[in-house]
């Protein structure tokens, strides 16, 4: 077998067609198989998938329980018989020749990696872009550039690789399982190949779970960059300037507010790597990370009474400490001295809350200038922790212009 192309569908009934149809009509029909990997899906995607897999021999169906998408490829690649794998996820398509195109060309130069285009439809936003990975086509691109500038270089699916690539590695059951991996993968290659066209179709749609900025699995992208820095690699320089580049980018998108104090906290437990990096150095907007070393967030202590239940938060964090106190003095020592949040009462968040511990310290204004006390954050040996304890000694109202580098925010 010349080609194996592996779909790893969940909940994919409103889209499976679209991909399949254009994996099916490829006018690469030789040497080619087709492995759709159904992961536990609950509509109706195993039946039109069974259905497309008895009308072509050349493609076959796995019925595995969810275990997630990164599993499902896995499971996949354990299955498939091609000198080279290729992966489309269900939601998206492919052009007609991706594949015979990409394959011509691993086999002309003895690629383990041949790369293409991509076209990007927001379907949300109703636009689409071509993102064009590199100025020029080249039948051995430079790694360590296509690291380091390249675009889609994490994207599992705009490629496909040399089988043997697969043996030793694979993916972890994560969120950004690309971006944990590939770029290794990468890294591992003698020879990469670079088609200059858009032969795959990313439909980008609010439906899945990288689009929703609240959902907390997207911690994993933290975990997916400690794998990139702790990589043991020649191109380790150029993976940390691609690092930088997407923490950055990451900051400033809008919803990626909920997890700013993290990105943070990663740049400064690596402030020494970035320093010292040649490249970032170099870039006069990559450099610019260099402004968030040293900066001081909110340590992620959960600082409560022994009856408040605390659920909320966990539910929305990674790496807390939580620290229950048996009186409001013991919480308000506990801020001081190490910082954290001090929570007073039952609240229900909707969202990671790490654009509150990007705060110096902060306090919550219900309205009317009442600054409520349900709600307080705190660096270690805030000036403030002891006059709004002495505050609620006391059971005066909070002055907030005897706040000291305390933010005033409206609402959490």
């Amino acid at each position: 077998m010349k080609l194996s192309v592996i779909v790893a569908a969940y909940n994919e009934e409103k889209n499976i067609h679209r991909c399949l149809d254009s994996l099916v009509h490829q006018t690469m029909r030789d040497g080619l198989e087709i492995i759709v990997v159904n992961d536990g899906s609950i509509d109706k995607t195993a039946e039109i998938c069974d259905k497309y897999a008895e009308e072509y021999d050349f493609l076959k169906v796995l019925h595995t329980t969810n275990n997630g998408q990164g599993m499902a490829r896995n499971r996949g690649i354990e299955e498939a018989t091609g000198d080279y794998i290729g992966f489309v996820d269900a939601d998206d398509w492919v052009e007609i020749d991706m594949f015979e195109h990409l394959y011509e060309e691993a086999v002309i130069h003895d690629s383990d990696m041949v790369v293409c285009d991509v076209h990007k439809i927001f379907d949300d936003e109703q636009r689409e872009e071509d993102v064009i990975s590199l100025p020029e086509p080249a039948s051995s691109i430079d790694i360590g550039t296509y690291l380091a500038y390249g675009e889609n270089n994490a994207y599992s699916w705009n490629k496909i690789y040399r089988r043997e690539l697969w043996q030793e590695y694979h993916y972890e059951k994560m969120v950004y399982e690309d971006l944990a991996l590939i770029p290794i993968i990468i890294c591992h290659c003698q020879k990469i190949s670079y088609v200059q066209e858009s032969l795959y179709n990313y439909f980008k749609h609010s439906h899945t779970t990288t689009s929703s900025y609240k959902n907390p699995r997207l911690f994993d992208i933290f975990i997916a960059y400690e794998k990139l820095m702790q990589a043991q690699t020649e191109y380790k320089d150029f993976i940390v300037y691609n690092v930088a580049k997407r923490l950055l980018r990451n900051m400033k998108t809008a919803g990626f507010k909920y997890y700013f104090a993290e990105c943070i906290e990663f740049i400064n437990r690596y402030t020494e790597v970035f320093l010292s990096n040649e490249l970032v150095k170099k870039d006069s907007a990559v450099c610019s990370i260099y402004d968030y070393i040293g900066m001081q967030t909110i340590p992620n202590r959960l600082i409560h009474l022994r009856s408040v239940s605390i659920d909320s938060f966990k539910r929305y964090t990674r790496h807390y400490e939580d620290v229950i106190c048996d009186s409001y003095e013991e919480m308000f020592r506990q801020a001081f001295e190490g910082g954290g949040l001090i929570i007073n009462d039952e609240l229900e968040l909707s969202a990671p809350y790490g654009y509150l511990r990007a705060t110096h310290s902060f306090v919550v204004n219900e309205g009317k200038g009442c600054i409520s006390t349900k709600l307080m954050g705190f660096v270690k040996e805030s000036e403030s922790i002891g006059y709004i304890a002495d505050c609620l000694k006391k059971k005066d109202n909070i002055d907030e212009q005897k706040l000291k580098n305390v933010e005033i925010i409206m609402d959490y």
